[in-house]
Formats: C-alpha cells, structure tokens, sequence
C-alpha cells in the first residue's frame, strides 16, 4: 500500500530528561501541535505523578489525546493508533506540523511503522478477572504470566503498566496467539519522519529523577492520590502504576514517606533503562544529548536549525 508522504516530527527519549518542555519550545518555532505519547497521560486525574503538561503548557501549544478518558476504562493500542492518526491528518490540514511527543515507545512505533493491530474484541470477563488479580497480587505477577506466554510482548511493555499487560494477556485468551505475533507492519509508512532523542548521563538522569520526584511530592501527589484513592478506591489498576503505586503504599502505612521516595527513584530508574533498551534498537533515532541543562536552549536552537533545514531545506 502506498501513501502520500506526510511529515511527523517525534520527540521521544528517556523519562526526565526534559523532552516534553523541548517539544513545547519546539512547537513554537515551528507551527505545530502535540500529540502526547503517553500510556498514562491519556487518562484524567492523573496529573502530577504522570508530569502531565499543566494547563498554562497547554495553552500555549494544543495538545491532543491528553485526558481523553475516565481511569477506569481500558484504552489499547488500537484505539491510540487510530485517534493518533486522525489527530495527525487534521493539525496537518491546518497547514501546522504535528509532533508525536513522549516516551511510550509501543504507541509511537503502533504509529510511525502502521502495525496491524490485532482486532480481539474486549471480554469483560476475562478483564475483570485480571483486574482483581492485579489488585490482590499486583501487576508484576500477571507480567511474570505473560512472560511464560509471550516474552517478546512483555519485552515492549513495562512490568507496572498494567492495562497494557492486561491487554496482552486477554488477546491471547481470546485467540490463543499471543500479541506479538499478530503484530505487522505495513510496506511502508505515510510519514517522512524527523525522529528526534532526546538523551542524557547516567548521572544527570539520576539527579533530574530524583529532584523530579521532590517536585511531585512538594505539588501535590500525595492529595492527588488520596483523592484518586477516595474517587476510585485501592482497587483501581492505575494506582498500581509508577508513582501512584509508591504512594498508595504509604498511605496505607505500610512504608513511610522517605522509603516511598526511594522507592520511587529506584523504579523510575528501572524504567528509564527499559526505555533505553527499547529506544536504542531504532535506527532511525536522531539522539541530542544533553550535558548542561542550564543551557538547554541552547540545544533547543541547534535541534530547531536542524529541523527547519529537514522541514523547509533553508
């Protein structure tokens, strides 16, 4: 199948190095709008622990498929892919640049590489079942089930993202495949991709996660998640994701809020390195490195001059 050829800047990396503010810069040097990559920023409430774009961000450049549904509900990577590619025809008819923002990689590469996604119509049944043994044994036990039935998937998702581990897990339930072999790609791809990295030191990264958790906890979280707790409670999967799941268990006493902290850098840290994993196997991935981030704008203006150059040849 052939497609007429449509620019997509991508903005991706690892967690905390800063890329969500470069794409807000970015989007203003180069009439475009953000399409945020996120599993868990699609979701409402679910504000401060996920860094979600704060409103006044959000002014200054649309931003789409943030807060698109309810905590409860499950959204695949179908859906994504194709509320993602409508929202990229439509900034693009508006004769502005559309930016796939975030560090996602399943949704970005369900975009960029047209995967077929597997078409398992959703068994309530069976969700539910996963559901109440994630709340009573966590994510990580049915992540350790996938694995046995589908290590490649479990590979791409992360061991605390729940919904996607559910999902993965009802589709083989439901065809007795497992999801990564339902996985294709399309011939080619209708975009002319401009795949920006964004990347940093070990010890930077390290420093920047820590004081990102600071922030959190200083704006918020924890009425954020007892709010959440209220609303939904223990119960609710999101919960059991990073840096909801820390909190949940400080709330109920379990740890005390020095350990939840820690905690919180540690598994953070654990998903920034699958994030390199999965990150480093594209090519395509144009990495800027980010060593002073005092002088990011700097950065900021060698990437703009780079895209312009890819975008216009001036």
């Amino acid at each position: 199948m052939s497609y007429p050829t449509l620019p997509l800047v991508v903005i991706t990396g690892l967690t905390s190095t800063g890329k969500s503010d470069i794409a807000l810069k970015l989007s203003q040097k180069i009439n475009g709008e953000i399409i945020i990559s996120d599993s868990r920023q699609i979701y409402k409430y679910f504000d401060i622990g996920t860094a979600k774009p704060t409103i006044e961000e959000q002014k200054v450049t649309p931003h789409h498929l943030i807060d698109i549904c309810e905590p409860t509900e499950t959204y695949t990577v179908a859906q994504y892919q194709k509320e993602a590619e409508n929202a990229i025809n439509n900034i693009i008819n508006k004769n502005k640049i559309p930016m796939l923002v975030g560090g996602t990689g399943l949704y970005i590469k369900a975009v960029i590489d047209k995967f077929n996604i597997p078409k398992a119509p959703p068994d309530e049944k069976i969700r539910k079942k996963l559901k109440y043994i994630a709340s009573q044994q966590g994510a990580l036990y049915l992540y350790e089930e996938l694995k046995k039935i589908d290590l490649q998937a479990a590979n791409k998702i992360h061991p605390n993202d729940t919904f996607r581990i559910i999902r993965a897990l009802e589709v083989y339930y439901i065809t007795g495949q497992p999801i990564s072999a339902l996985w294709h790609k399309e011939l080619s791809s209708p975009y002319k991709l401009f795949y920006i990295g964004i990347n940093t030191s070990k010890e930077i990264l390290i420093e920047r996660i820590a004081l990102r958790i600071e922030n959190m906890i200083q704006c918020g979280l924890i009425d954020e998640v007892k709010w959440l707790v209220q609303r939904y409670s223990y119960s609710l999967p999101l919960l059991y994701t990073l840096n909801y799941r820390e909190i949940c268990e400080y709330l109920k006493e379990k740890i005390s809020l020095s350990d939840a902290k820690n905690l919180m850098v540690k598994n953070t840290k654990k998903y920034a390195k699958q994030q390199r994993t999965w990150f480093k196997a594209d090519e395509r991935i144009i990495w800027w490195e980010i060593i002073d981030y005092a002088n990011i704008n700097c950065i900021i203006d060698k990437i703009y001059a780079w895209l312009k150059h890819s975008l216009y040849g001036k």
